[in-house]
C-alpha cells in the first residue's frame, strides 16, 4: 500500500515537474521574441531616420539652388490628436495633446520645440522636442507641405511600476493650411519613439493630429 502510495506521489512529482519545465521554456521563447522585436525596432527607426536625413539633403540641395521657395510659419501652436500608443501596456485609440514654437529661420526652414502628451488615461508618453521643419514649396499661396524632426527627452510610463526617462525622437509629415493668413492649421501625422526599455519594449506613438498657428 505504501509503494502505490509512493508510486503516486513520484508520478505526481514528474507531472509537476514537466510542466515547470515547460512553462520555463515558453518564458524563454517569450523573452527571446520580445529581446528580438525591440532590437528590430530600433533598426527599423535608424533606418527610417537615416533616409528622412537624406531626404532633407536633397530637398535642400534644391533649395539653395533656388529650384524650390516657400513661407515658414513663425507662429506658436497648440493642437491635439488620435492615434496608437504602443510599448507601455496602452488601450486603443490614445489621445495626443501638444503645444509649442515654431521660429522662421528662412523662406524653407523653421525652428520647432514642442512638448507633447499621448495617453489612453492611464499610460502616458511624454515629450520635450527641438527641431526643425523643412517647407519646400507653396501651392497656390495657401498650403505647404512639409516634413520635419525633433529629438530630447522623453517620459513613459505604462501605470504601474515601469516608467523611465530616456532620449526621444520624433519625425512629422503634414501640410500647413491658410498660409498667408495671421491664423493658420497645419494637418499632420506623427511618429514618436523613446529609447528605453520598458518592460522589455519600446514605447512609442503613431498619431494623426491638427495644430493651430497663432
Amino acid at each position: 500500500m505504501e509503494k502505490v502510495q509512493l508510486n503516486r506521489s513520484n508520478v505526481k512529482l514528474n507531472r509537476f515537474l514537466k510542466k515547470e519545465h515547460r512553462l520555463h521554456l515558453n518564458s524563454l521563447r517569450i523573452a527571446a521574441i520580445k529581446n528580438f522585436c525591440f532590437t528590430m525596432k530600433g533598426r527599423i527607426m535608424k533606418i527610417v531616420f537615416s533616409a528622412f536625413l537624406v531626404v532633407c539633403f536633397i530637398i535642400g540641395s534644391f533649395a539653395q539652388d533656388g529650384s524650390i521657395t516657400g513661407i515658414t510659419p513663425d507662429n506658436y501652436v497648440l493642437g491635439a490628436g488620435t492615434g496608437m500608443l504602443q510599448g507601455v501596456s496602452a488601450d486603443d485609440p490614445a489621445y495626443q495633446f501638444f503645444g509649442g514654437r515654431i521660429w522662421g529661420l528662412t523662406d524653407n526652414v523653421g525652428l520647432t520645440t514642442v512638448a507633447e502628451a499621448t495617453t489612453d488615461w492611464d499610460a502616458v508618453l511624454a515629450s520635450a522636442l527641438v527641431g526643425a521643419n523643412f517647407y519646400p514649396l507653396s501651392l497656390a499661396g495657401n498650403v505647404a507641405p512639409y516634413i520635419g524632426a525633433g529629438a530630447g527627452l522623453g517620459y513613459a510610463n505604462g501605470g504601474g511600476a515601469d516608467n523611465d526617462f530616456g532620449f526621444d525622437a520624433s519625425g512629422v509629415l503634414g501640410v500647413l493650411l491658410f498660409q498667408s493668413s495671421p491664423v493658420k492649421l497645419k494637418v499632420e501625422t506623427s511618429a514618436n519613439f523613446l529609447f528605453r526599455d520598458i518592460a522589455g519594449d519600446m514605447p512609442m506613438t503613431w498619431t494623426g493630429r491638427v495644430g493651430l498657428l497663432f
